[in-house]
């Protein structure tokens, strides 16, 4: 499975006679070979944060389009949209009736009046817990993610109830699968680690079985390390995420260096399960999950010298959030810099487990220049640069330039070697290796291999380390920033 995320106000519309959501599907059909699977992210009315604080669970956002435009686009791509279930926005339905004074606050989770303010603070930096006035008193309430949402009571026999009328209305839209949005967050102690509690583990595994009973295909925005394997056990195994994956095919384009990408994927191959980002709708995680790896909050002053600020929370470094193009634009020509796109492409195709494709990578989109400063709750947030739509004018470049072309191209032609190969799963005889600065090598089944060049400005000239079909031994060059491929006939 080959996964492409997308917003629904993926580019910028400039037809009346289309919605943003209808001209997404009709720029799918010239980006993204059918068959591929499509994660639309949020469409519902929301409060903010991107969509992620959703006010009504069971329509579209207006200015979106319809239900009849995603029920469309589900019938031409398998779809996937968020199950946001640890809150919803400050304007829901019961967030109005408990902050009027009507009751409702078993369904919300509100600290008991004599309870302390909690001390913990949310992965914005953000105090995970507010006091509010509610009928002329003072109540807490918990807020992890934004002043414009409130967290859900999860054990809360009506919001399980809700959830499942909302898995029954996506199964009638046509939806096969869900991203439960912050999972390690289900869980609510105080004054203590606010991810991977013993409550959300618990409650994930029974959210993510009331999916799976429905017929849904899992993704948990979890990362696939020991803790994150926990989440697991059951009777289904959700897709995990490889959110370390990211960074380090990161630092492979900006300092060519290639020796812990392949430590990396020589530690995580055999997880099956697995989805393999080229970043995320937020940007590429530095501090990756229940095991933080310190490898990558220690890249952090690496990146910064090519002009790179991660973004902070508490004075750690947590997330870039620069546009993939842009990184891939460092120092380079624009022919470099979209070379490098496809080479990282190359890679997710290459290795087991699911790629998960954010659409304006795939086009080349730089929004760098057009990142509004200052979030609708009035803090600095960097993330706002993912959410910008394409214009039009980029879009026409990269359909003249060729790119568009070559990026489809790419795709349809791994989606068959994926599919002819089964390269989704790992195989035993399965072999990555470093050949030199900058120069990987990947072989798959004893039937297929292929030499990355990570290095911008020089080619590589050698022998392939692993099999090569009869009368195919011989010394090979790989231009800069590109990848050669053989498989039973000769070179791909």
């Amino acid at each position: 499975m080959i996964i492409i995320g997308a917003y629904p106000l993926s580019f910028s519309c400039e037809r009346d006679t289309q919605s943003p959501i209808q001209q997404l599907d009709a720029m799918l059909e010239i980006i993204v070979p059918r068959g591929m699977t499509l994660h639309l992210l949020p469409f519902y009315p929301s409060d903010g944060d991107g969509g992620f604080a959703p006010s009504h669970w069971f329509s579209v956002e207006p200015t979106f389009g319809s239900l009849t435009d995603i029920t469309a686009i589900a019938r031409r791509h398998p779809l996937f949209v968020d199950g946001i279930y640890n809150h919803v926005g400050i304007s829901h339905e019961w967030c109005r009736q408990f902050f009027s004074g009507e009751g409702g606050a078993d369904r919300l989770c509100i600290l008991p009046d004599s309870a302390p303010l909690p001390s913990a603070m949310s992965p914005r930096g953000f105090p995970v817990v507010r006091e509010h006035l509610v009928g002329g008193l003072p109540k807490l309430v918990w807020q992890t993610f934004s002043p414009l949402s409130v967290d859900l009571n999860l054990d809360n026999r009506a919001v399980n109830e809700e959830i499942l009328r909302h898995l029954d209305f996506l199964k009638r839209v046509g939806v096969q699968g869900i991203r439960l949005d912050a999972p390690a967050y289900y869980g609510k102690p105080i004054n203590a680690p606010q991810r991977h509690s013993a409550d959300s583990i618990r409650i994930f595994r029974r959210i993510s079985n009331m999916c799976h009973k429905r017929g849904f295909e899992v993704v948990a925005q979890l990362n696939c390390d020991d803790k994150g394997l926990s989440y697991i056990s059951g009777p289904f195994v959700p897709l995990l995420q490889d959110y370390s994956l990211p960074a380090l095919i990161a630092l492979a384009i900006v300092d060519a260096d290639v020796a812990e990408l392949v430590r990396h994927l020589k530690t995580t191959w055999w997880q099956e399960r697995v989805i393999r980002p080229l970043r995320t709708h937020d940007g590429i995680l530095l501090k990756t999950g229940a095991s933080d790896d310190q490898r990558l909050v220690s890249t952090a002053r690496r990146f910064r010298r090519y002009g790179i600020s991660p973004r902070q929370i508490k004075g750690v470094d947590y997330e870039l959030n620069d546009s993939f193009p842009h990184i891939c634009s460092i120092g380079a020509t624009r022919q470099q810099s979209e070379d490098a796109i496809v080479l990282a492409l190359t890679l997710l195709m290459l290795i087991p487990g699911s790629p998960y494709l954010y659409l304006p990578a795939l086009c080349g989109w730089q929004p760098e220049a057009k990142v509004p400063t200052v979030s609708r709750a009035g803090s600095q947030d960097p993330r706002l640069v993912n959410r910008i739509p394409i214009d039009s004018a980029h879009v026409e470049s990269i359909k003249k330039n060729g790119f568009l072309e070559r990026v489809y191209s790419n795709l349809a032609k791994f989606h068959s070697i994926r599919t002819t190969y089964g390269f989704d799963r790992p195989h035993e005889l399965d072999s990555i290796c470093m050949l030199a600065e900058g120069v990987l090598a990947i072989g798959r089944q004893s039937r297929f291999v292929a030499v990355l060049n990570f290095r911008r400005d020089r080619a590589w000239q050698g022998f392939s380390p692993f099999y090569c079909p009869e009368g195919s031994r011989r010394s090979v060059v790989v231009s800069p920033r590109s990848a050669l491929f053989w498989d039973l006939s000769g070179p791909y």
